[in-house]
């Protein structure tokens, strides 16, 4: 999380605020609905999105440390680390502005 905070000359990246709308839009959701671990048909099924699509945002959400994967036997099965846990926090906890 703290990467898609990071300055944008500092990451190369010329839009900071793009990765983190992207995971907010696309990926948030998916993140959301990991309460308990489930497989890339069932998320999109229960999503309304395409598995391949489901599947994108799930390699990217475990390349950020935000999701983990585990085989059981065919299936891959994603669940929330705990970055992913306090990522989730951030936007359901009111934020104080002083």
């Amino acid at each position: 999380v703290e990467e898609l905070w990071a300055d944008p000359h500092e990451r190369g990246d010329d839009d900071a605020g793009a990765s983190m709308r992207s995971i907010y839009m696309r990926q948030m959701p998916i993140l959301q609905a990991l309460d308990t671990p489930d497989s890339t048909t069932t998320l999109a099924h229960r999503l309304g999105i395409s598995p391949a699509s489901v599947s994108a945002h799930l390699t990217a959400l475990a390349a950020l440390g935000l999701v983990d994967r585990n085989r059981v036997s065919r299936r891959v099965y994603y669940s929330r680390t705990p970055r992913g846990d306090r990522l989730l926090s951030l936007f359901r906890e009111p934020v104080a502005l002083t």
